[in-house]
């Protein structure tokens, strides 16, 4: 978090923190960082999600993999860092 506010403050990105809501801005808040020009992504509750779990679908339904499991593959870590990872 540290390094995202830095990012802004020296004007070198646009930073985009992938977890849930509440619990980065409790750390923020514990730790005196400022989230302003700082974009919080929650997996949970963003519009981009089913998006990505499409996209995981389409690369690996040849492999045999259903609608179902993509949901379930994507559920289990960061799904915006795996459905960058094919890009």
């Amino acid at each position: 978090m540290s390094a995202a506010q830095l990012c802004v403050e020296e004007q070198i990105a646009r930073p985009i923190l992938v977890g849930d809501d509440q619990e980065i801005r409790e750390i923020a808040r514990a730790n005196e960082i400022s989230l302003e020009g700082i974009e919080i992504v929650d997996p949970q509750s963003d519009a981009r999600t089913e998006g990505y779990i499409e996209v995981y679908y389409q690369f690996r339904y040849r492999k045999g993999v259903t609608p179902i499991e993509s949901l379930r593959h994507m559920s289990q870590g960061n799904p915006y860092a795996r459905a960058n990872a094919f890009f």
